[in-house]
């Protein structure tokens, strides 16, 4: 396989996994699950992203659409400095475990 195509098989995963995290989100009443709370994350998201390139794409076209994805590139192509990585990686093992201890308490 090329890179195009693990690309597009990597895309085809990670929709699968949101078609089947929401028809597990939908598929209860609603009670605040893991599944419904993920759910909400990915509607947020979303919306926040489309919001945020219509606005570029009235304020300043296709043009301004396409300088803002190349900056983008750009810019996530240079490597971090090894202290944010690791205050990074630290803090997402925060939320992870402070996410795990919420569930539990609120299960019991």
């Amino acid at each position: 396989m090329g890179g195009k195509a693990w690309r597009w098989f990597g895309w085809a995963v990670v929709a699968l996994t949101m078609v089947v995290d929401i028809i597990r989100a939908l598929r209860s009443p609603w009670t605040w699950t893991a599944y419904q709370c993920l759910f909400l994350l990915v509607v947020v998201s979303a919306v926040t992203i489309a919001t945020m390139v219509g606005y570029v794409w009235i304020r300043h076209g296709r043009e301004g659409l396409n300088v803002r994805w190349r900056l983008f590139r750009e810019a996530s192509a240079k490597t971090p400095p090894r202290r944010v990585t690791v205050l990074n990686l630290l803090f997402w093992i925060a939320v992870a475990i402070a996410l795990v201890v919420y569930f539990q308490v609120t299960h019991r």
